[in-house]
């Protein structure tokens, strides 16, 4: 009875193997989605379907991760060839200009214009710098506790005249004084410069910036709507175009990447004409 028994259940795990291995062949041809299944008892048969599948599942989650890769990839290249291209069209075209022209004033006029389209030029280069520069999980940079109440008054105050031309009023408001997260000086600078910027180009009337627990939260007024689910994307314009020749679309997207880097994270929300940023910085454990 026992040999009988034996024999059964080899038969049966040879069955088994048999259409379990077909499932797999099938799979390989097809690509289909489906689950290697099996009718049998034995806990080390089921530990093995088991397996497989979490395999294939996480290849199939690898191919999607692989392929939303290569979509943003093709992306940012189209994105950068036009903003690339851009400038360097409209630099060409002034050069031609220049080339041509007697007309001393006119020169002086298209060697202006054009020191302000490199200037835009090398804008851009130093943001996409900056951006693959945080994004590498190798990048190590020096930090240190930063009093964020004092370093955001000394870059604020090397705008003013920019928020004066554009009647907006700076407010800051810090519960904690000596709120100081350790943050690399630099990517501080980089990240409030950048958002400053985006308030120059979209905001009005005002700026507020807030400190609340390990928060810093800018508000500014910002009549048109803004879908808070892109604004961190890279190449996401507040103007819904790509005709803005100052934005190079990755001022927010740096942002994020930067908070992410030291191991803190960003959100927006659109409210009644206010835009509010907020900046969550990592607490010390």
């Amino acid at each position: 009875v026992i040999i009988l028994v034996l024999l059964f259940i080899i038969i049966k795990n040879s069955y088994a193997m048999s259409e379990i291995n077909k499932q797999i062949e099938f799979k390989k041809k097809t690509n289909s989605n489906f689950i290697v299944t099996a009718n049998v008892l034995d806990k080390n048969f089921k530990e093995l379907l088991r397996n497989i599948n979490d395999n294939y599942n996480q290849i199939k989650v690898s191919q999607v991760n692989s392929y939303k890769k290569e979509s943003e990839m093709r992306d940012m290249i189209s994105h950068l060839s036009h903003d690339l291209r851009t400038p360097l069209t409209s630099m060409k075209g002034y050069i031609t200009l220049l080339a041509n022209e007697k007309d001393r004033e006119k020169r002086k006029v298209y060697l202006k214009t054009l020191d302000a389209r490199l200037n835009n030029l090398n804008h851009l280069l130093d943001e996409l710098f900056t951006y693959a520069k945080v994004s590498d999980k190798n990048y190590d940079v020096p930090t240190k506790k930063m009093n964020l109440e004092n370093a955001l008054a000394k870059i604020l105050g090397t705008y003013y005249d920019d928020f004066k031309n554009q009647h907006i009023e700076v407010v800051i408001d810090f519960k904690n004084h000596n709120f100081s997260p350790k943050f690399n000086e630099d990517l501080f600078d980089r990240m409030i410069n950048n958002l400053i910027s985006n308030v120059l180009k979209y905001g009005k009337d005002y700026l507020k910036i807030r400190q609340v627990d390990n928060q810093l939260i800018f508000m500014n007024r910002c009549p048109e709507k803004v879908d808070t689910d892109k604004i961190f994307n890279r190449f996401y314009k507040g103007d819904n175009s790509r005709t803005n020749a100052h934005s190079s679309g990755l001022g927010l997207c740096i942002v994020k990447a930067i908070m992410e880097y030291f191991g803190g994270h960003t959100s927006a929300k659109w409210q009644d004409g206010e835009l509010q940023i907020y900046l969550c910085f990592a607490k010390e454990q």
